[in-house]
């Protein structure tokens, strides 16, 4: 049995496959992305088509232009045949220390209100006292032993969405900052893709309310 058509098929030329999907997604023509990234159109349209190979330095450049994400620089680079130049480390390695300590000091400097830190995909890494105590009170604690991921606990019908009394204009919200990333480095990927989300009690009964939830556990 020939299986060779089930097989994935590889791109001969991923670095220009990349570099068009990025650039049309951003509505850029080859015109425009060459300006900005400081090279001829001629040798952009070369390195797209596979007829030219792109330096690490072009590559930079380019991503650069395009306002890449380091995780897709990094994706970029390793097309073009070359290392990856950030690293993605764990949140609790020693070389993070510091960026972790200014992630707690934020959540607990936002006391007694909502605070959570999610990843790329939007699971919640850290929370708060106040946004742990508030989703418990919600949703249960049983459900509080199941991974959260921020986004779905708002869009799901059955998690946060019936208490959200505003629902279509929060999930509008949420949506259009899917991509939107909050807490940035030039050298890390894990750090980069971080998002801090800070929650403020939309009037004084709401206030009232989690000030009150706060001195209960005090």
């Amino acid at each position: 049995m020939d299986t060779r058509s089930s097989r994935p098929l590889r791109s001969a030329n991923p670095v220009g496959d990349l570099l068009r999907g990025w650039r049309m997604r951003r509505a850029l023509s080859q015109a425009e992305l060459a300006f900005e990234a400081g090279i001829s159109i001629k040798h952009l349209s070369y390195v797209e088509t596979g007829k030219a190979a792109a330096s690490r330095e072009i590559l930079l450049q380019l991503a650069t232009a395009l306002g890449l994400s380091l995780r897709d620089r990094n994706a970029l680079l390793e097309a073009g045949g070359f290392a990856r130049l950030y690293g993605e480390r764990d949140l609790s390695a020693p070389e993070l220390a510091d960026a972790r300590r200014a992630i707690d000091l934020l959540l607990r400097r936002h006391e007694p209100f909502p605070a959570i830190v999610t990843d790329r995909r939007w699971n919640v890494m850290e929370a708060n006292c106040a946004a742990s105590r508030l989703m418990t009170m919600l949703l249960g604690q049983e459900r509080m032993q199941r991974p959260l991921n921020h986004m779905r606990m708002f869009l799901a019908p059955n998690e946060l969405t019936p208490f959200v009394e505003n629902w279509p204009i929060v999930a509008t919200a949420l949506l259009s900052r899917a991509r939107q990333l909050t807490l940035g480095t030039p050298q890390d990927v894990t750090l980069q893709e971080l998002r801090v989300e800070m929650f403020m009690p939309a009037d004084a009964v709401s206030e009232a309310t989690l000030i009150a939830l706060a001195a209960q556990e005090a």
